[in-house]
C-alpha cells in the first residue's frame, strides 16, 4: 500500500446498495438473527449406517432445500428424550411388531411433528433445523424447540 492508499477515510456503507434488499433500509443496524434455518424437503432415502456401538442400522435421511440450488441430507433431530431435555438422535429404521414406523423412535415422533403417516409424504414439507454443537445442521422436532436451553447457542 502506498501513502495515498493508507491515509484515504474509511467509508461507512449507508444500506443504499441494499435497497431492493428485504429487512435493510440502513446495514448498520442490522442485527444478528437466529441460527434457525427453514427449508423444504426435496427427497428421501434410505441408507445403511453405523450406529455408536459400530453396528449397521438401516437409516433414513431426508435432502432439504435451505436455498435454491443448496441441498443439505439431514438424519437427524432434535427431540426431547425422556427426561425432557433436548437431545439430537437419528433417523434409525425401526419397525413395530405390524411393520410400521415405530412411532416413538426419533424418525417417529418427527413424522408426527410434520404430520405425516408415510415416509414419502414428506417431500415438499416445510421444516425448520438448527445445528448441533458441532455445526452440522439437523431437522427440528419438538414444538417447544428453545435455542437458549443448549447453553452455547
Amino acid at each position: 500500500m502506498n501513502d495515498e492508499q493508507l491515509n484515504k477515510p474509511i467509508q461507512v456503507c449507508d444500506g443504499s446498495s441494499f435497497a431492493n434488499s428485504p429487512n435493510t433500509e440502513n446495514v448498520l443496524s442490522l442485527r444478528l438473527g437466529s441460527m434457525k434455518i427453514v427449508g423444504t424437503i426435496v427427497g428421501v432415502r434410505y441408507e445403511d449406517a453405523l450406529d455408536k456401538d459400530g453396528k449397521l442400522l438401516p437409516r433414513v435421511a431426508i435432502d432439504v432445500e435451505t436455498h435454491p440450488a443448496m441441498v443439505i441430507s439431514v438424519n437427524e433431530a432434535w427431540v426431547r428424550d425422556r427426561n425432557g431435555k433436548l437431545a439430537v438422535h437419528g433417523f434409525w429404521l425401526k419397525l413395530d411388531s405390524d411393520g410400521k414406523i415405530n412411532s416413538m423412535t426419533t424418525l417417529g415422533k418427527f413424522l408426527r411433528f410434520i404430520k405425516v403417516e408415510v415416509l414419502e409424504d414428506v417431500i415438499g414439507k416445510r421444516i425448520d433445523l438448527h445445528p448441533k454443537r458441532n455445526g452440522y445442521v439437523v431437522a427440528i422436532a419438538t414444538k417447544d424447540f428453545n435455542a437458549s436451553e443448549l447453553g452455547w447457542t
